[in-house]
Order: C-alpha cells, then structure tokens, then sequence
C-alpha cells in the first residue's frame, strides 16, 4: 500500500521511490532498483504461488475473497502513505476485522534518511490505524521495520511457508496453491498507489 508519486508530493521531500503508479512504489532503492511488488511476487512464484498485485481500492474485496477461499492476503505498507484518507479507512476497517487472513510487511529502508528521520511521526500514524494488530505482536503475520530487500524476501518467504501450512492444515486446500504453472493463491496486496499488499 503505498501512493503514486503525484500522490505523495506533498508529503515527502524525496520522491526517487515513487512512480507514476501506486504499484511503482521502489523503497530499497539504490540497493533494488525496481518495483517492490514484482520482487515480491517473483519470491511468491518460487513457492509455487500465483499473486495479485493490487491497491488499497480493492482491499476489502480481496480481503472477503481471501477468506472464502481458503488465501492469503500480504498487505506491504508504505507509512508515508499512511497520510492518505483512503488507506487510513482501509486498514482501520481491516483492523476491526479478526478473521482477516492478511499478513503485513512494513519497509523501513536503512537507506531513506527522510524515512528514518520520521520515525516517530510514522510509526505513530502506524499505530493510530492498527491498534490491534500492533497490540498482538504477531511475530509472523506481522514484520515491522524491515530495512533491507533481502531481509524483506526472507520475511516474505517465512510467512509463506507458515501460511501454506496453516491452509492445508485448516481443511479443504485451495486447489489452486499449484503444482503446476503459475495459478494459485495468497493473495500479494500492495503497494496500493503509493506499501498493494500486497505482495498492498
């Protein structure tokens, strides 16, 4: 969940992790020069999951789906964008909801001087929308402050394998989690436009 870079103008001084699109969301530049959600949905693919990369827009949506399917949601947040209306109600709404399968990863990159300047200022937004979730301190669907592309791929990955259990674990497997060619689910929500998380 993130903005696009027209979106986060006027919130930010440094605007070289942003696109013309909230999916162009880039926070680990220099280090990944590229959109975090293709790095986290190549990451998805190797286990042998399809993703959708979406926005905030259809969080609801995907949320509902997740549920009745048997998915995952992976919401990656960007805290700047935590300032936008819309993904304020968006992850408040999704804070209220305790049968939310969605998992959440939070950039911080060790590289954005303006970003870890304002620490205070975005946890605290952070906090103001997921009182619940921050309170539950779940150490796997829940990954703060990740300061490094590759410490974001191992958590992205550690929360695949857990999550993959705990579906088949819970009954019925989706199908479509594959053993062939990529078509299976979690969900990767983020960055919406912008962390949409979704791998959002």
């Amino acid at each position: 969940m993130s903005g696009s870079r027209e979106e986060t103008a006027s919130r930010r001084r440094k605007l070289e992790y942003y696109g013309r699109d909230r999916v162009d969301w880039a926070p680990y530049r220099p280090s990944l020069d590229r959109p975090l959600a293709g790095y986290a949905s190549e990451i998805a693919d190797g286990r042998f999951f399809d993703c959708e990369i979406s926005d905030v827009s259809t969080l609801r949506e995907r949320v509902e789906r997740a549920k009745n399917r048997n998915e995952l949601v992976v919401l990656v947040i960007d805290t700047w964008a935590l300032a936008l209306e819309e993904h304020r109600l968006a992850l408040a709404e999704l804070d209220q909801d305790d049968d939310a399968t969605a998992a959440i990863i939070i950039p911080f990159s060790a590289m954005d001087t303006e970003t870890l300047g304002e620490t205070t200022l975005l946890q605290g937004r952070l906090a103001a929308v997921l009182p619940k979730r921050l309170k539950k301190r779940d150490p796997v669907m829940l990954r703060q402050n990740v300061p490094t592309h590759e410490q974001f791929g191992a958590n992205l990955e550690e929360i695949l394998e857990v999550a993959q259990n705990q579906i088949f674990r819970r009954g019925t497997p989706n199908t479509r989690v594959r053993r062939r060619p990529p078509r299976s689910h979690p969900i990767l929500e983020g960055p919406s436009s912008p962390t949409d998380g979704t791998p959002a």
